[in-house]
């Protein structure tokens, strides 16, 4: 009997920036997968047209010890009373290489190097099922912007002159939805 083959688990990264990382955000992500045989549906064998000569075709075998009679499933056939051969598209592996492109919701708040299981979107092995594929998220880092905390912060504090200070001003600064004016009331 062929030994099934189980491929390391699919892990994928992503880059994503700061901002994108606080707000949330969509990425399409493509990679490839083991798919099950569409000819066999996995099954890694295939039916044929012939009847199964061990068993006549009945799907079933009798076999004699002693006094006492036996009735099995065929192991040739695996009772479908059929001639099993090979499959041939996927040389009895009961995959194929599938490419796949999946839209993935990044929620907000995630962290950098964060793992994410996109249940059942790994590889197909047959007779256990689908492994998980795993997204790794790398945020880059903010030239203005950081987190301290839940907290988004300024990396660097916002000059004023003395008069400005005095008088009042206004100072654009960057956040996580673009620059925005602030006021600077005077003291």
């Amino acid at each position: 009997q062929n030994q099934i083959e189980i491929p390391e688990e699919i892990n994928i990264e992503i880059n994503i920036s700061f901002v994108e990382s606080v707000k949330g955000c969509e990425r399409d992500v493509k990679f490839t997968k083991n798919d099950a045989c569409p000819t066999c549906e996995g099954l890694r064998i295939k039916r044929t047209k012939d009847k199964c000569e061990s068993c006549d075709g009945s799907g079933m075998r009798t076999l004699k010890q002693k006094n006492t009679i036996y009735r099995t499933t065929c192991s040739e056939c695996s009772g479908t009373g059929k001639k099993l051969e090979k499959c041939k598209e996927c040389d009895g592996k009961g995959t194929f290489e599938k490419e796949v492109s999946i839209k993935v919701k990044i929620p907000a708040g995630i962290e950098n190097n964060q793992m994410m299981a996109l249940g059942g979107g790994g590889h197909v092995i047959p007779g256990y099922g689908k492994q998980n594929a795993y997204l790794t998220v790398k945020v880059t880092e903010d030239e203005f912007l950081a987190l301290n905390g839940k907290d988004v912060i300024l990396k660097n504090f916002i000059e004023i002159s003395l008069l400005e200070s005095l008088t009042g001003t206004f100072k654009n600064i960057p956040t996580v939805d673009g620059l925005q004016t602030l006021e600077i009331k005077p003291i």
